[in-house]
């Protein structure tokens, strides 16, 4: 980087000074694009020796192509060119989350499903050469270990190489690094539930402070650097001023940008004010592919040092949007989008079937839809949960299971570690109607507190060496199934599955059995056909990606996998019969298994990348009546579509202007 030690003024230090140099000109007009990358989900700006703006991108990766770093050169116009021959991390990253920029060329990237925090050195687009990676960090809830690891942010030193700091989302807490002594520091502000970003900024005083954005509490948090709390500011909503999981922070002319990701913009606050909103910009894409400064899902904020341009990814249409300076203290509203409200609700990740009822996911809106599917398409007839902390709210929704002919549903919540459990008052002899008061909350677990030495499960406990029960972490749920009296949720923190009882007890734990692969990333979990379970692995060995099912017998043994060859980062599992249908949203697909006495065979798939029948953008949660249709939910394209038993497409269901493509074959 050139000039390190202004560029540390201008990127990791808020300048009020700075601000008024800068006259009456703000951040927020749209001024390009860059398309075709595979995936972003981070990006970072440097700056060359002659003051050009360099864009360093972290791809996820995509069906033919792994993940990894990419390098490009973008000008205040917008117009961007990508380094065509570089990249860096393939056969390293797995899935990368945050990238910062250090001195002499060094780049931090956290790495949320290696759990790891490392440093590339000697990387040179210009030369294509690649670099050297250390790992700075590894998985645990130790000081300098992580879990999930989120955002890494860098701060430049006068004596020496700086200091990260870490969002350790997993473990709930913030680390900062000292890059000189190696030494690490843990600081857990108050009422911290999950950061996703944190940052380096300056104190009212000269002094230097941290912000933290919290994406289950859905606020934004400002801090000393020994952790103690200064104040939280934003709350959970659409409105302006309030935030719907805020992943990214950034700041410049003495104000921090946020990725409000759920809300599809970008707010400018500034913290020394009591009422911190100064601006809001970007608006909800809310047709298929729209760009131009409508945004879907931002993920990351980068702004250059000299803050001329402002950088956001967007990984479900595989671009970053420029926006740059324009005249006036804020942006002039689109009149296009006034009026418009909040972003309509969205349809996903996961959802399950029973009886004659369909449950779905609303993400925004942390709330469980309710279908009756006894008409032509699922009709909504309950919206329950709802943001929050209490019995019967969600903080992060993640997996859903209804059973018992609709009148039991299990739901898992990753910001809160929670299980719950209610009992849903249906009526499938009556006419189908409109019940808001369809649910009674009735149980929950907290699985973020079985952690430790102090695990006391029962039998299986007995299997695990004193080492292992120590290493155990705090359970974070993902997906959740049952069978009879017995539960199964996927643990991703442990990349286990955990047994329960009726009465939500933990009986034991499923791995993968001696000699076989762990399990590198937990997806979704289901009853096997035989009566034992289905585990989804989306994790990868070495530069290679694999996805595969693990099958486990009724007792809790491993009995094997397969799909191997033949899934690239699946996600949803769901059983008709002998029949398995897996969800790989890398690819577009469905696949389809044959598990007939624990052999299994492909016997084939459907799906590509598109808006029409059978055509699928991100697809994730899979579903199957009790006729033997099948419900997939296409994430991305905010819908939902239904095939029959042999695999025809029949209808879709969820957002107008999503599911017109659908109403005519392509």
């Amino acid at each position: 980087m050139g000039s390190p030690l202004a560029a540390i003024v201008a990127t990791c230090l808020l300048s009020p000074a700075g601000a008024a140099q800068q006259g009456e000109t703000h951040i927020g007009r749209y001024v390009g694009t860059l398309e075709g990358l595979a995936r972003p989900v981070a990006v970072e700006f440097t700056e060359g020796a002659d003051g050009s703006h360099h864009l360093w991108i972290a791809e996820e990766g995509s069906a033919g192509t792994p993940p990894r770093l990419r390098w490009a050169s973008v000008s205040v116009d917008g117009s961007a060119q990508l380094s065509p021959d570089f990249s860096a991390g393939e056969g390293t990253l797995r899935r990368p989350s945050g990238v910062a920029a250090g001195l002499d060329g060094q780049l931090f990237v956290v790495d949320s499903e290696l759990h790891q925090v490392l440093r590339l050195d000697g990387a040179n687009p210009k030369d294509n050469r690649q670099g050297t990676w250390t790992v700075l960090a590894e998985k645990g809830a130790g000081p300098g270990q992580v879990l999930f690891p989120a955002d890494v942010e860098w701060r430049g030193a006068e004596d020496g190489p700086g200091q990260l700091i870490v969002a350790d989302t997993g473990n709930r807490r913030v680390q900062v690094l000292d890059l000189a002594s190696g030494e690490w520091r843990v600081l857990t502000p108050e009422n911290l539930a999950r950061p996703t970003a944190a940052h380096f900024i300056g104190g009212p005083d000269g002094s230097t402070q941290i912000a933290i954005a919290d994406g289950s509490r859905h606020r934004i948090g400002i801090a000393g650097l020994d952790g103690s709390l200064v104040r939280w500011f934003s709350d959970w909503g659409s409105f302006p001023s309030l935030v719907s999981t805020p992943s990214a922070l950034a700041v410049a002319d003495g104000l921090i940008f946020v990725a409000d990701t759920e809300n599809h913009r970008v707010q400018a606050f500034d913290p020394a004010l009591p009422l911190p909103l100064k601006y809001r910009f970007g608006v909800h894409a809310i047709r298929p592919g729209e760009g131009e400064g409508r945004l879907h899902y931002p993920v990351d904020v980068a702004i250059s040092t000299d803050a001329a341009l402002l950088a956001l990814p967007e990984p479900l249409y595989s671009r970053v949007q420029f926006f740059s300076r324009a005249p006036g203290a804020e942006p002039v509203e689109d009149p296009t989008r006034v009026g418009l409200g909040a972003p309509g609700a969205h349809l996903g990740p996961d959802a399950s079937a029973s009886g004659s009822y369909l449950v779905t996911f609303s993400p925004e809106s942390h709330r469980v839809q309710v279908h009756d599917l006894r008409g032509e398409g699922p009709v909504r007839v309950a919206e329950i949960f709802g943001y929050g902390r209490r019995l019967g709210m969600l903080q992060g929704p993640a997996g859903l299971w209804l059973t018992d002919a609709g009148r039991t549903l299990l739901v898992t919540d990753t910001g809160a570690r929670r299980l719950s459990r209610a009992h849903l008052k249906v009526r499938p002899d009556e006419p189908i109607a409109q019940d808001p008061e369809v649910a009674e909350y009735h149980d929950a677990l907290l699985l973020g507190e079985l952690a430790g030495e102090g695990l006391d499960w029962g039998d299986w406990a007995q299997s695990l060496r004193p080492a292992e029960r120590a290493a155990w972490l705090a359970p974070m749920p993902g997906s959740v199934c049952a069978q009879g009296e017995q539960i199964l949720v996927a643990d991703r923190a442990n990349n286990a599955g955990i047994l329960l009882d009726g009465e939500l007890r933990p009986t034991g734990i499923l791995r993968a059995g001696q000699g076989a692969r762990p399990i590198a990333s937990i997806g979704g979990v289901h009853p096997s056909p035989s009566g034992g379970w289905l585990v989804v692995d989306r994790g990868m060995d070495g530069p290679k990606r694999f996805g595969r099912v693990l099958h486990f017998l009724a007792d809790g043994s491993f009995a094997g996998e397969f799909g191997n060859e033949v899934l690239l980062a699946p996600d949803a599992i769901v059983c008709r019969g002998s029949s398995v249908f897996v969800s790989d949203p890398l690819r577009s697909r469905i696949e389809t298994f044959d598990l007939t006495e624990g052999a299994a065979t492909h016997v084939g798939g459907f799906g590509t990348p598109g808006l029409g029948r059978t055509e699928f953008h991100d697809p994730r949660g899979l579903a199957v009546l009790e006729d033997g249709r099948l419900i997939v939910i296409d994430h991305g394209s905010h819908r939902g579509q239904i095939f029959d038993t042999e695999g025809n497409f029949l209808t879709g269901f969820g957002g107008r202007l999503y599911t017109k493509p659908l109403k005519k074959p392509r």
